[in-house]
């Protein structure tokens, strides 16, 4: 058995292979190995090998019963049989010294833990033998730039720029189709599934690298290696964009991801929340995500200011409402911008939206353009067109796309509609200019490639001189507690990022009530204490408006009402007025440690009003999180509230974002409320859960 001795092959093997193994090969173009077969051999750049024990020919090559007998090592096997006979194969590949092998077989862990077992073996054996394996349970791979197609996709799409990741074959099939209509291309095309041997880290870094592609687009289902995947992403948008789609929000489709891929679905919210704290593009639906790969064959948005040009007053009001809701803005059209407009007739609109009116052709358009494309004010030009009597769409489409040539602008349509303007979207599509079917669409693409365009990657963290010796201690102790942790201990924690809570009169029993200090004209605020008190309200644990004459008989309450709690704990702390926010920390093994912020109080289960960053913050990330929440427009100042101390809280979470990297037995933190107000900050109820 012939046997070769090499170092791991790059995924250049894969891709541009000259020597390929079809293990399940057919001469039955229905079945998989039989349409791969055929695929391959299309094209004569490489050597193909059909392996199949039960025919001696196969499309009139040559088969093999195995590939041992093929008597030289192909630079990629692709396996399309039924599970134990594959992983058979996968071992024959090993023993002969075959280096890549995509595994379109399914029935592994998707299937659940017998399955599970079998790719755990799979694993074993690629890492023993120094493997590039992809899949198994997936549609293969294509590269168009050399009519590569080891999958069963049903048509090599064009080559082009633009490189697919998806963990659904399926998506990637759809994909495909829609990409003829509107002249997209394709770099590299790979199809993950079930990961057991190259997952999206590998394939991510070698697109980061791959000259022929410019753009990425991943379709994600589940996210394996999250802290890497950020560092990975964060190095990859800034040399080009990486568009991502991720279902898996609602219950239901948590459900199907399990019983798609064989992994657990995580919160999709800290999913999302790395994506975008490193620049990924997240898109919310595939509509969008092809929107954003029309947007991407215009040039690059360089600013904010925005014109729109229109022929229909209607199209131009949507519009506005879309720039409205992005991070674009309409340019004022000043006297002296609007003479240079005095061509077009008296009932022309020189306001942004500039209104051409319905009779608008290709000369008036083009008139137009050419004076907005030399206005150095100008960042973007948006083109409106609905097809009426006399418009000459296509000649429009022409002149548009010759005058945004020579242009350095980002210039970008919306024609509306369909047969009358059929021309003219085909000329788009030959041309490679970013036209689309409504205004909304449109602006939504172009804001999410401006942001990513305009991306903050500076990042200056906080140098504190945090104690050590003093951190350490108390992770000792920390280490052997379970649940939720006592107030003094807390406190100790807190202290160590100099975050500081109110003080308390502390009671351990009624016989303590003679021991308690008020203030006159003071209020106070009484709460309950204990491992069993995650939420105090929901047990009356927490009462409000005690003072100097009703203390002793509220103590004596709480201490009767909540007797069956044997670590009670009463506490009296001054009552703080002011707006209520809520801050929370998470730490995912996978995903990394975030914090959260929002309406705090009884508002949190009624708006849901929380927004993730990943830890730990700058001072700019807080203020980003605070004010992307509807807390912000209270803790500015509004009507009676006055503005609270702002830069005190984005101190504040700051230092709390420190707090599971310092402590990282501590799983989660709960500050609901954090009380904010023009004197100070306040942690009135602060939770942590080891």
């Amino acid at each position: 058995m012939l046997k070769a001795f090499y170092g791991k092959n790059s995924l250049d093997s894969i891709f541009y292979p000259n020597s390929i193994a079809i293990v399940g090969a057919s001469s039955d173009k229905d079945k998989i190995g039989g349409y791969i077969c055929s695929e391959l051999l299309k094209i004569s750049k490489w050597k193909v090998f059909p392996v199949n024990f039960k025919w001696k020919t196969i499309q009139g090559k040559k088969a093999y019963t195995n590939v041992g007998e093929i008597g030289r090592v192909p630079d990629l096997a692709v396996i399309a049989i039924p599970r134990e006979p594959a992983i058979k194969a996968i071992e024959q590949c090993a023993q002969v010294g075959i280096k890549n092998v995509i595994v379109i077989t399914a029935g592994f862990k998707e299937t659940g833990e017998e399955g599970k077992k079998l790719e755990e073996y799979i694993k074993k054996i690629i890492v023993e033998n120094n493997m590039n394996l992809i899949g198994p349970n997936c549609l293969g791979i294509l590269n168009p730039e050399i009519g590569l197609n080891c999958s069963f996709a049903k048509d090599i799409p064009k080559s082009g720029d633009v490189a697919l990741i998806s963990q659904s074959g399926a998506v990637i099939d759809g994909i495909i189709d829609w990409s003829f209509k509107h002249n997209i291309g394709f770099s590299k095309i790979v199809s993950l599934g079930n990961m057991a041997g190259i997952d999206e880290l590998s394939i991510l870094k070698y697109l980061k690298e791959d000259k022929k592609t410019s753009a990425i687009v991943f379709y994600m289902e589940t996210l394996e290696k999250g802290k890497e995947f950020a560092k990975v992403l964060n190095e990859i948008s800034k040399v080009k964009p990486v568009i991502i789609i991720k279902p898996g929000k609602s219950k239901n489709a948590k459900v199907a991801i399990g019983s798609h891929t064989g992994s657990l679905a995580q919160d999709s919210i800290l999913v999302e929340t790395l994506i975008k704290e490193n620049n990924g593009i997240l898109v919310s639906s595939l509509n969008e995500l092809f929107n954003v790969l029309v947007g991407l064959k215009s040039k690059k948005s360089e600013g904010k200011k925005t014109v729109i040009v229109t022929n229909a007053g209607g199209p131009g009001v949507i519009s506005t409402d879309a720039i409205d809701r992005s991070e674009f803005e309409l340019l004022k059209m000043t006297d002296e911008r609007k003479k240079a407009f005095s061509f077009l007739p008296k009932e022309a609109s020189l306001n942004n939206p500039i209104d051409l009116l319905g009779d608008a052709k290709s000369d008036r358009y083009g008139q137009t353009l050419e004076l907005l494309v030399q206005d150095s004010k100008i960042d973007n030009i948006f083109v409106l067109l609905t097809p009426q009597i006399m418009t000459d769409s296509l000649e429009i489409a022409k002149k548009l796309v010759e005058i945004a040539k020579k242009s350095k602008k980002c210039v970008f349509s919306c024609f509306v509609g369909d047969k009358e303007i059929k021309q003219a979207i085909e000329f788009f599509d030959e041309n490679n200019f970013s036209n689309f079917q409504t205004p909304n669409e449109a602006i939504v693409a172009m804001n999410y490639l401006h942001k990513y365009r305009n991306f903050n990657y500076e990042r200056i963290h906080n140098n504190y001189p945090f104690d050590k010796e003093k951190i350490s201690n108390l992770n000792e102790i920390i280490k052997k507690k379970e649940g939720l942790l006592d107030l003094s201990l807390t406190r100790k924690i807190l202290d160590c990022l100099a975050i500081y809570l109110p003080s308390k009169q502390l009671l351990n029993a009624k016989t303590q009530i003679e021991n308690v200090h008020l203030k006159e004209n003071k209020r106070y605020v009484l709460k309950a204490n204990s491992k069993k008190l995650i939420h105090k309200k929901e047990f009356k644990a927490v009462e409000l408006g005690i003072d100097c004459k009703n203390y002793k008989d509220k103590i004596s309450d709480m201490f009767d009402n909540l007797k069956n709690l044997d670590d009670l704990t009463l506490s009296l702390e001054e009552e703080f007025k002011g707006t209520e926010v809520i801050v929370g920390l998470k730490s995912d093994e996978t995903l990394g440690n975030f914090i959260m912020f929002g309406l705090g109080g009884t508002y949190v289960s009624i708006f849901k009003d929380i927004h993730f960053k990943a830890c730990p913050l700058t001072k700019n990330c807080a203020e980003e999180l605070v004010k992307r929440s509807k807390a912000y427009e209270l803790l500015k100042g509004f009507r009676d509230l006055k503005p609270v101390h702002l830069d005190l809280l984005y101190e504040t979470l700051v230092r709390m974002s420190y707090l599971q990297k310092l402590f990282p037995s501590i799983k989660e933190v709960d500050l609901n409320p954090i009380i904010c107000n023009d004197k100070g900050i306040y942690l009135v109820d602060v939770k942590l859960l080891v």
